[in-house]
């Protein structure tokens, strides 16, 4: 349990940090490492409470998960925010598989106890890859960035950087 988030079940910040300990040496074809926040996720659970709030969590959860590949790790980062840590070096696959996930959350509707219409929510994502000799602290700031850059484009996109 020490490596897992307790509600959505993903990887956490502790296990994403073991993975490239022990990962960076072996894997010649390099990481990719997404950085994925939930669009307006206060303002969601100002709306609709933090029970449904935790609904939102475990169902991008799941999506994220479903639509990704074996061997991608996936973390709760934090919030409402996600990591993965991905083997590859080739940018438009990256963000063809970033574009991917994006769509599939979009698609997601999440049912309310109300019994209202269902409702849907999005996501940003920053992408960048891990230089050789560079740390994993400095990749993620970069992906980071680009998860802004993503926001400030209006939400709802990928970026490379």
């Amino acid at each position: 349990m020490a490596f897992k988030d307790e509600l959505t079940q993903l990887l956490n910040r502790r296990a994403v940090y073991e993975i490239i300990k022990s990962s960076i040496n072996l894997n010649r074809e390099g990481f990719a490492i997404l950085v994925i926040d939930i669009d307006h996720f206060k303002q969601f659970n100002d709306t609709y409470g933090h029970a449904l709030g935790d609904k939102v969590l475990v169902s991008v959860a799941k999506v994220l998960r479903d639509a990704s590949r074996s061997y991608d790790s996936i973390a709760r980062w934090g919030g409402e925010e996600f990591v993965i840590v991905s083997p590859g070096n080739e940018p438009e696959k990256l963000l063809n598989y970033a574009e991917k996930l994006r769509t599939a959350v979009a698609e997601m509707p999440i049912e309310t106890t109300d019994n209202k219409e269902p409702i849907f929510v999005t996501i940003s994502i920053g992408v960048t890859l891990l230089i050789e000799g560079e740390s994993f602290e400095s990749a993620f700031e970069r992906a980071d960035q680009a998860l802004y850059d993503s926001k400030r484009k209006g939400r709802n996109c990928c970026t490379f950087s």
